[in-house]
Order: C-alpha cells, then structure tokens, then sequence
C-alpha cells in the first residue's frame, strides 16, 4: 500500500493523480535584476525551513541564509 493511502484521514482511498494540484510560492518584482535581489534571502530561507522544518533533514549548512543561496538551482526568474 502507498505512503498517501497509509496516512491518509480516509484509509484505502485511491490517490489518482489527474486530481494533483501545484502550489507554488511566487514574487513578483520590476526587474529580473529587482528579483534576484529580493528573493536571495527568502528563498534560501523557504529553502533551508521546508526541508529542514518540514522533511527533517539535518542542516547542511550552519551560516546565514543569504551564503546559502548558491543560485538558481531552485528558483526559476522569467
């Protein structure tokens, strides 16, 4: 049986995907450049909480956040 099904509120029931829905936190800003700017610090930080906070994860980086950001690996400015 699948992860979703054990934990899920309604046991058995079947996770169909056609049902999935994204959820993406987003910026918005003037420039590129503007954005870059403004989300160095915050994505990191979005970044290091949701997989240390959320997933657990043990740290793999003990500075500042705005060291973290190593680029646009995670982040997509178009």
């Amino acid at each position: 049986m699948g992860y979703s099904r054990r934990i899920s509120p309604n046991p058995g029931k079947v996770v169909r995907r056609d049902e999935w829905r994204l959820v993406i936190p987003g910026h918005v800003s003037d420039t590129r450049q503007q954005a870059r700017d403004e989300i160095r610090y915050g994505s990191a930080k979005f970044l290091r909480d949701y997989s240390e906070g959320t997933n657990g994860r043990e740290p793999v980086f003990t500075g500042p956040e705005t060291r973290l950001w190593t680029g646009w690996l995670t982040t997509a400015i178009g």
